[in-house]
């Protein structure tokens, strides 16, 4: 375990070299995850292509940062490591200081190793990728991102979708998404984006959200704050009129708990 914070210098924390091929970074914060880390590991490591083939392991990498854990979830995570040697994944424990310790110091920490690894490859339209450590990722996850950035996006913002909803919050839920599709809907119609059409959704969040290395400097990189760090960084790319395509077929499953480890999230 090594300490850090968000002005730490000197080498970067995954001192593992890049693979010449690689064309995604996604990065997944983890803190306490260990009850569904493994599931989430598996979705990553099983993609596949539009063929139904695995996904070539050379082209994406997955950067997983335990921060400040009190389980077994590092434990976890390079077990699994060791047992799948050929998958890149690469992990490391943290401990931050209390005030840094929140999902905006550990997504900048990632996002911005992300970028200097696509960089030093040469890959300035790389792409990176956050998810969280309570999702599965969708068998086409990654084969639709790029298949959507290679149309001219600069970003892609996954469908997020709660699994196994609790009775208490479902209907509330369903109309909120209902009322948003809606919206989305209109959107489309009174005010048509190229790099956006019908059918779209309306999510571009933390446990879905891809940009290219370019865009992700370009917007300033995500901001370092403990909260809504995923939807100040969404503004920033409006701010700066990046390409965003918010595509049905990227999706993400998510836990639906319903107090989560920040003050304001998903599980509100």
């Amino acid at each position: 375990m090594v300490s850090a914070n968000i002005n730490r210098s000197g080498p970067h924390l995954f001192s593992s070299a890049p693979g010449k091929e690689l064309q995604i970074t996604v990065i997944l914060p983890v803190k306490n995850e260990e009850e569904g880390l493994i599931r989430t590991l598996e979705a990553l490591r099983l993609q596949l292509d539009n063929f139904n083939q695995p996904l070539n392991l050379d082209v994406y990498e997955i950067l997983l940062l335990a921060n400040n854990c009190t389980d077994e979830s590092a434990l976890l995570a390079r077990t699994y490591q060791s047992a799948f040697p050929e998958f890149r994944l690469h992990v490391v424990e943290i401990q931050l200081e209390r005030k840094e310790a929140h999902i905006g110091t550990v997504r900048r920490i990632l996002m911005d190793e992300a970028f200097d690894r696509l960089n030093s490859v040469g890959r300035p339209r790389g792409i990176i990728v956050p998810t969280d450590g309570d999702s599965e990722v969708d068998p086409h996850w990654l084969h639709y991102i790029m298949e959507e950035m290679n149309k001219g996006n600069d970003v892609v913002g996954g469908r997020i979708l709660p699994r196994e909803t609790p009775a208490l919050s479902k209907i509330h839920h369903l109309r909120d998404v209902s009322y948003r599709f809606h919206l989305s809907r209109l959107e489309s119609m009174l005010d048509p984006c190229g790099s956006d059409p019908w059918p779209r959704h309306f999510q571009c969040y933390g446990p879905s959200l891809a940009v290219t290395c370019e865009i992700y400097e370009k917007a300033g990189r995500i901001p370092a704050i403990p909260y809504l760090e995923d939807e100040e960084f969404r503004k920033a790319l409006y701010r700066i009129d990046a390409k965003v395509r918010k595509s049905p077929k990227v999706k993400v499953y998510t836990s639906s708990r319903l107090v989560g480890k920040v003050e304001f999230g998903f599980s509100v």
